[in-house]
């Protein structure tokens, strides 16, 4: 038997659990959307960055190496001289071009870059007197020794910091895997949301579903949970269907109220639902009416089960405090397959049976 759940209590549960899930779904797909949109602007901002760095890096490093290497022979001819200066005034262009145009303004972004190469430029401008009184081999040596460890300076931060696999390069690799990751957390976060979504709204279809088949006062199968199960029966099942009407309820309901008349119903639900031995289902379909399917069509075991029925009824029902009244059951049965093959035909052989029944009976006012 079916027993109905509280729905009282599972319905605000249910739509605050709905209200919330649909809620969080919709926080991850715009957080997914955010770091989505974030891990493609942090993969684009580090490859633009890295193509200027590598556009601008060339160059001074080009007219650095130039200077680097000309300028051990600057005392050889005044034109070699006038060379000298030349590649410093270029590679001073360079760092001047680094600092101040707006080209390397993404560049300069990375992390350091912007205050060594001012540090470095600086330096960088140190030399000059020393190029200008260039005069002998001791000023020349000089202007080298210090040239020479200002450029591997250069050099070697360049290496350090862009290269493929340099700490920069790194930093920003990192950076893009923890968007990655969290971008993987919140997409399984998104389909775990997706999918309670759906289990909840499962259980609540089957959770009204079991509403739409329940007696909400007796708890058991209602009269289209009947039809529902007689129709899902396999054709070639023998079954009977016992219809049963209470006798004398509806002085209980017109005397006491109808306390004591749903009082009166969920006695009988109750006896009912332990009849010994029959594998049953037990409906009420309305009113004082109530209906038993049995998986049998034997006529021993449908007289043994109308006795077991009427069993039920020998006790007298509680119907206040120290009150009791009898009552009894006027009972229709009808077979499958032997007396119809059609639902409705069996529930009005049946009803005509109950109501022969009825009329026949002696015992309280009905």
């Amino acid at each position: 038997m079916i027993a109905a759940p509280n729905s009282k209590q599972l319905h605000p549960i249910i739509q605050r659990t709905k209200t919330l899930l649909l809620f969080v779904s919709v926080i991850l797909m715009i957080a997914n959307l955010y770091t989505l949109t974030s891990t493609q602007d942090l993969a684009r901002s580090y490859t633009y960055k890295q193509h200027k760095a590598t556009w601008f890096l060339f160059y001074l490093t080009k007219e650095f190496t130039e200077l680097v290497s000309v300028m051990p022979y600057a005392l050889d001819t005044p034109e070699t001289l006038e060379n000298v200066k030349l590649k410093y005034e270029l590679t001073w262009s360079r760092f001047d071009l680094i600092l101040h145009n707006s080209e390397a303004d993404e560049f300069l972004e990375i992390d350091g870059t912007l205050h060594y190469f001012k540090k470095t430029f600086d330096k960088y401008k140190l030399l000059e007197p020393l190029l200008l009184n260039i005069t002998d081999a001791q000023s020349l040596e000089k202007f080298t020794t210090k040239t020479e460890l200002l450029y591997q300076d250069v050099i070697k931060y360049i290496n350090d910091n862009f290269k493929i696999q340099s700490p920069m390069y790194l930093v920003q690799k990192r950076q893009a895997q923890f968007v990655t990751n969290i971008q993987y957390a919140l997409i399984l976060l998104l389909f775990l949301s997706i999918g309670l979504v759906s289990f909840i709204w499962y259980k609540e279809a089957q959770y009204h579903r079991l509403l739409a088949l329940t007696d909400p006062l007796t708890n058991i199968g209602n009269r289209l949970s009947m039809f529902q199960s007689i129709s899902q029966r396999p054709k070639s099942n023998k079954y009977s269907l016992f219809l049963l009407d209470l006798n004398g309820f509806k002085a209980i309901n017109d005397e006491l109220g109808h306390l004591a008349g749903d009082s009166v119903l969920k006695q009988v639900t109750k006896r009912l639902s332990h009849i010994p031995t029959f594998d049953f289902e037990l409906f009420r379909m309305g009113g004082d009416e109530f209906a038993i399917i049995i998986n049998s069509a034997d006529e021993l075991e449908l007289e043994g089960m109308q006795t077991l029925i009427e069993q039920c009824f020998e006790q007298q029902f509680v119907v206040g405090d120290n009150q009791y009244r009898p009552l009894n059951t006027s009972i229709g049965v009808s077979s499958y397959p032997q007396d119809g093959d059609d639902i409705n035909q069996l529930i009005h052989i049946a009803d005509q049976k109950m109501y022969a029944m009825k009329y026949q009976k002696k015992g309280p006012s009905l």
